[in-house]
């Protein structure tokens, strides 16, 4: 008896929260229904004389916003929906055409000869278009009950920023298979079930009002409804597309971009790229969206060496202090590799693989691994999708596969320092993140948590989980390398920090051409990644740019920006400093290399 006893109360208490809910949720409807006939009333009758066209509840009115954080640390949004208004003029009907015309004037600039033809037409003329709320109300109180006026209203998507991280954002519009509007890009497409409405009922009856706003506040489904908090820092993102500006007009390039995130947490706090574009809603006819951060792959050069670097030591088939001899060359399968510049180093230690970009180097290092285990390496890194919560494509390491399946060597070689095989920017920085992370991948993500309606915050899972990729140990020995070659290598240490370190990469690759027959001859693609303060990450910045004119290597182009935004950075949030060896300060300071 006592165990049946156990299994009733159970039902019998979930009977009494049912009916408890049922209670409540008429209760609701009750308080709602009063709202509207009573509270409300009397303004929804005067909003029936004024003879809206359309009262139809749009979706888009109940779409969560977009915020990120301001400067002040608030929420700021990037993104949300308003209600606008378009006058219609029924010429045959109008009772008070000088105070019409008054409001046109002042708004619009209509002239008397314009507002004389309207009136003349037989047919219903558009006189103003996209009203506020508020100025459609204030032409409201001119008029009073003018029966010539007809007012059409509708939703609207509003990026109040207008191209500021408008890659990130994304946009709504349609698509083949919608009748409603939905997001097709950024932000706006990948959380687009979270942003889309709650209500249980959207229509304009007084029973779809009610029910429907009390069902808004319920859960229904796994899927949080309401807006999208992101991790961005605005201030920091309108500072970095500043840098793309600059960067655009100084160089002139096809393409560029950038990502700033926190090595700990994946936290994107900037992403940007050039050229942009205005989110306007909607968009019908627009060629498709790409995000070409997240969704175009390319070959990004020699930016990889500090990870080739790492798997060696990882591997221990190089250490620290090992060395080797540079001849400049070296033939892999038949086909010959050369140092950026073809010259001999002779023997040098693995530390000049890094300070003078030497694809010699890196190639000798890539062959020495197990061919199997640097291929799953370049796949997890590379190839892998999704790894951050925005439209993405995977990269493709299809080439050195081959290679490897054929028994080859070139390809690992040309994959030690960044070529033979394509990836996303963000994939790029994200793999290069593990040396500021402690040898673990950084989890990217943009979304930070989803505000619903009723206030509660609810966190958002990367798609992508942080993975080791190598020991702790072997990061910190990159990093210590990686310092050292903005100490003493980058413009001859103009940019070390007394008090913070840095540590960084360039890249310079070749351009696949169009057709897949080789490389072009006539450009190049830069990139730079580089973290600090090194010892204590609290950033991580990824750039780069596509074909940049009069500039053949990317220490040239990406140097000086890079540093500009840590130096903002720096100043503006002041971590606590990471340089702890006095004997730092007395460092000699090397030659000035050019760097690939």
């Amino acid at each position: 008896m006592r165990a049946r006893g156990k299994r009733l109360l159970p039902a019998a208490a979930r009977v009494l929260m049912v009916a408890l809910g049922i209670s409540i949720l008429w209760g609701w409807v009750g308080v709602s229904l009063w709202r509207l006939q009573v509270v409300e009333g009397a303004a929804l009758a005067q909003a029936a004389q004024q003879r809206f066209l359309t009262m139809r509840n749009d979706p888009l009115t109940y779409r969560g916003r977009i915020l990120a954080q301001g400067p002040s640390g608030g929420l700021v949004p990037l993104a949300y929906s308003e209600d606008r208004f378009r006058v219609l003029l029924i010429p045959q009907l109008v009772e008070r055409p000088d105070t019409l015309f008054l409001f046109l004037k002042d708004r619009d600039g209509v002239t008397v000869e314009t507002f004389t033809q309207w009136l003349q037409q037989r047919k219903p003329v558009v006189v103003a278009d996209n009203l506020s709320a508020s100025e459609m109300r204030q032409l409201q109180r001119r008029l009073g009950d003018e029966k010539g006026v007809r007012y059409l209203r509708t939703t609207v998507r509003t990026y109040p920023f207008g191209s500021l991280a408008a890659h990130l954002v994304g946009t709504i519009g349609y698509t083949d298979r919608t009748v409603s509007p939905r997001g097709i890009y950024g932000v706006e497409a990948f959380y687009d079930e979270v942003l889309a409405t709650g209500k249980l009922f959207t229509g304009s009856g007084w029973f779809s009002l009610a029910v429907g706003e009390v069902a808004q506040f319920l859960p229904f489904g796994d899927t949080p409804h309401g807006d999208v908090v992101l991790t961005l820092d605005l201030p920091l993102q309108q500072q970095v597309e500043k840098v793309l500006d600059s960067l655009m007009e100084q160089w002139k390039p096809e393409e560029a971009g950038a990502i700033v995130y926190r090595p700990s947490d994946g936290a994107v706090l900037a992403m940007a790229a050039r050229p942009s574009f205005l989110p306007t809603f909607p968009r019908r006819k627009d060629p498709p969206l790409v995000n070409p951060l997240t969704q175009k792959t390319y070959e990004f050069g020699s930016v990889m060496k500090p990870l080739t670097v790492a798997f060696g030591l990882e591997q221990s088939v190089i250490h620290a202090s090992s060395t080797y001899l540079d001849t400049g060359s070296a033939t892999y399968d038949g086909s010959v590799i050369h140092n950026y510049d073809a010259r001999a180093r002779g023997h040098v230690s693995v530390q000049e693989i890094l300070s003078q970009s030497l694809n010699v180097g890196a190639a000798w290092v890539a062959t020495q691994l197990n061919p199997q285990w640097f291929l799953k390496k370049l796949t997890t890194l590379f190839a892998a999708a999704p790894i951050i919560d925005l439209p993405s494509v995977r990269g493709s390491v299809a080439n050195v596969a081959e290679g490897v399946a054929a028994g080859r060597s070139i390809e690992i070689a040309t994959a030690s320092f960044g070529q033979g095989f394509r990836t996303s920017a963000v994939a790029m920085a994200r793999a290069l993140g593990a040396l500021a992370n402690g040898g673990r991948t950084p989890p990217l993500h943009v979304g930070a948590f989803v505000l619903t309606q009723t206030g509660r915050r609810i966190p958002l899972q990367p798609p992508a989980s942080t993975e080791r990729v190598f020991s702790e140990s072997t990061a910190a020995t990159v990093t210590e390398m990686l310092i050292k070659v903005v100490d003493t290598v980058m413009a001859r240490g103009k940019f070390r920090d007394p008090n913070y370190t840095t540590a960084a990469k360039t890249g310079t690759a070749q351009i696949a051409r169009a057709d897949g027959k080789g490389y072009r001859t006539d450009a190049y693609l830069h990139s730079f990644f580089g973290y600090f303060p090194a010892r204590n990450p609290q950033y991580a910045v990824f750039l780069y740019l596509r074909a940049p004119r009069h500039a053949r290597y990317a220490s040239e182009t990406l140097t000086k920006p890079f540093m500009a935004i840590r130096d903002y950075l720096l100043e503006r949030d002041l971590p606590p400093p990471d340089r702890f060896d006095a004997r730092e300060h007395s460092l000699s300071l090397g030659r000035t290399i050019p760097l690939r």
